[in-house]
């Protein structure tokens, strides 16, 4: 059967920490993007804002293959250093999308747009 693969790649720039995890399905006869996540962590005085991604599977009801689940958790993380001004603490949040296999397009596909508008979200902090 099929095999899920799991590839991180991350790099720093200044204050700023990007990471790639990307989702591979591994098959007999050839290898498969399912997606690319893209999380941005930053360090502020006394303060790092993760971003954590977490992956797992789950069966399917419908006994196909199994559904890929991502979360992303975005938390704050208070650094003890003396700051002039501090950003302050934002709450806790998880971003998540299950990847449904679709048997007629034989893909994944994600029954939501959340990580996509977390990584527009990102972005436009570079």
């Amino acid at each position: 059967g099929a095999q899920a693969i799991i590839s991180e790649s991350s790099h720093w720039n200044s204050n700023q920490t990007y990471r790639t995890t990307s989702i591979l399905l591994a098959d007999a006869n050839h290898l498969q993007s399912v997606d690319d996540i893209l999380t941005l962590s930053e360090r502020y005085c006394g303060l790092n804002r993760l971003q954590e991604p977490v992956i797992s599977v789950e069966p399917e009801k419908t006994g196909g293959r199994a559904a890929i689940r991502v979360e992303v958790t975005l938390r704050d993380e208070k650094v003890e250093e003396s700051c002039d001004t501090q950003e302050k603490p934002s709450e806790a949040r998880t971003v998540s999308v299950v990847y449904h296999w679709n048997g007629t397009t034989k893909t994944y596909e994600p029954d939501s747009q959340d990580i996509k508008i977390l990584e527009d979200e990102n972005e436009k902090r570079f």
